[in-house]
């Protein structure tokens, strides 16, 4: 059973439906299995936000989406306005949903871009200097799809709008 697959089933087709909650790691099913009998395994694939360790330094304050094994990216060509992928802000308050075509439909919001210098400018604290944000879903394809649509930029690391 799989680390990402919490709530995993396995159960055993057959005149008494037997059905047992597999815990992580190994599943085991221990009977006298006659012909025909088979074994599926349930393996819960909703779209979910995974979080890297914190002493991970690249990610910290990120989030990423899985979707049973498959990883989910953002891609640029997904955007409005030729936004770029740094634009995304996700929600994690809320689950990303089943998209259509095979895709992923996270919360979140897209930021205005900085017109200021870049990359380095004075800290500035004031709430006017915030940019503005659209809120709307971030599409998210799998990542071994990514780059089928022509040049884009691509993020699976995805700054959240607030702590997680």
């Amino acid at each position: 059973m799989p680390e990402w697959a919490d709530g995993g089933t396995a159960r055993l087709v057959d005149p008494d439906g037997v059905r047992r909650t597999a815990r992580r790691g190994t599943a085991t099913v221990t009977r006298v299995f006659r012909a025909g009998d088979e074994v599926p395994l349930e393996l819960p694939v909703a779209p979910r936000w995974t979080e890297a360790d914190p002493r991970v330094d690249a990610v910290r304050g990120t989030v990423a989406v899985q979707r049973g094994p498959l990883v989910y990216c953002a891609e640029s060509v997904d955007l409005p306005d030729g936004r770029e992928t740094d634009a995304i802000r996700v929600d994690t308050s809320a689950a990303p949903r089943n998209g259509p075509d095979g895709t992923v439909v996270a919360p979140g919001e897209l930021t205005a871009p900085d017109a200021r210098a870049w990359p380095y400018r004075p800290l500035d604290r004031t709430p006017s200097s915030a940019a503005a944000a659209d809120r709307t879903g971030i599409v998210l394809v799998p990542y071994h799809s990514r780059a089928d649509r022509g040049p884009s930029t691509m993020r699976v690391w995805l700054p959240t709008t607030g702590p997680h």
